[in-house]
């Protein structure tokens, strides 16, 4: 939401809109609506916002038109499908929901050189003999020139095999650090809030803040992992790559994971979004090994295990707030 006196009336405004839109709302939800509405003029004032911003949006094409529709097979009959201004409203929502909830960059795969669509993977060979896995929604630009080799990992997740023929250093660029190599298997994985890099097979060095006259660097072997966003690098932790290597396995593994990342990664592999309404839910964790080809079930997890509730505004769309 914008930064302003009126954000956090308006992101309430959506809330309540997100709810009532729902077809779930009970009785005493309703009544707390109402008596928010009460509370004060500014609150009106959002809702008469909002409602004719659907009102606007009787002008624009059905988006729908656009989706490619799911096989036969998939939709169950009598299904419910919501009206074209909830579906504009609830896409309106989860882009106005943004902040609180992570999306996959379009820019990203404009500029990439080689990606992934959702729940795919690819394996990608480079000149010099290295190899570039991807993982689902995963998308990588390349530049190699007479004195370095480097792979931009834009968005996602990759397992990098460094070919130790090539003298040229190796460099994996991903938001603010690098992680350099001459011989070695890592995975460097661009998460919600930072980039974690776990050494497979060989050393690899990582540094941070890439663009800064002075950086920090730490070095990691085999079985070694560390993380770093904006706070700079994060502590050496010993690990068994169960967890970093599992998704070549088909599997995905959340060991203490926040809720923000388990739905990060669940939305690479599953059709549409999911959001998070609230962001005081981001923070509670999950752990569990749960199969690719069946990421609802991850969501059946969250359900069973966190004091959340989920709505799904549509096929594409699913809703989570407090229960």
């Amino acid at each position: 939401m914008p930064d302003s006196p009126h954000a956090d009336i308006d992101q309430q405004a959506l809330a309540w809109f997100v709810r009532l839109q729902s077809g779930a709302t009970s009785a005493d939800e309703r009544a707390g609506f109402d008596a928010w509405i009460a509370r004060d003029p500014a609150h009106r004032r959002a809702v008469d916002r909002l409602a004719a911003l659907w009102s606007d949006l009787d002008a624009v094409a059905d988006p729908r038109r656009i989706v490619v529709p799911l096989p036969a097979a998939r939709a169950a009959p009598g299904r419910f499908m919501p009206s074209r201004r909830q579906f504009l409203a609830a896409g309106t929502a989860a882009a106005a929901c943004a902040g609180l909830a992570y999306w996959t960059g379009a820019t990203a795969f404009l500029t990439s050189d080689f990606r992934t669509a959702t729940a795919g993977r690819r394996r990608v060979d480079l000149p010099d003999g290295s190899q570039v896995e991807l993982d689902a929604d995963t998308a990588i630009a390349v530049d190699f020139t007479t004195a370095r080799r480097r792979v931009d990992l834009q968005q996602g997740r990759a397992y990098v095999f460094v070919a130790d023929a090539d003298s040229r250093p190796f460099d994996v660029v991903c938001a603010d650090g690098v992680t350099t190599a001459q011989s070695a298997a890592f995975v460097v994985h661009r998460r919600a809030r930072d980039v974690a890099v776990a050494v497979v097979d060989g050393t690899a060095s990582v540094a941070w803040p890439r663009r800064a006259v002075s950086t920090t660097e730490a070095r990691l072997f085999a079985d070694q992992r560390l993380a770093y966003g904006p706070t700079g690098l994060g502590a050496v932790e010993n690990t068994t790559g169960r967890s970093d290597l599992a998704w070549r396995n088909g599997r995905l593994v959340f060991e203490d994971q926040p809720l923000r990342q388990v739905i990060a990664d669940l939305n690479r592999y599953r059709e549409g979004a999911i959001v998070v309404l609230d962001s005081g839910l981001l923070d509670l964790r999950i752990s569990g090994t749960f199969d690719i080809r069946q990421p609802d079930r991850v969501l059946d997890a969250i359900r069973s295990t966190l004091p959340v509730r989920s709505v799904a505004l549509t096929r594409f769309l699913v809703v989570l707030r407090a229960a």
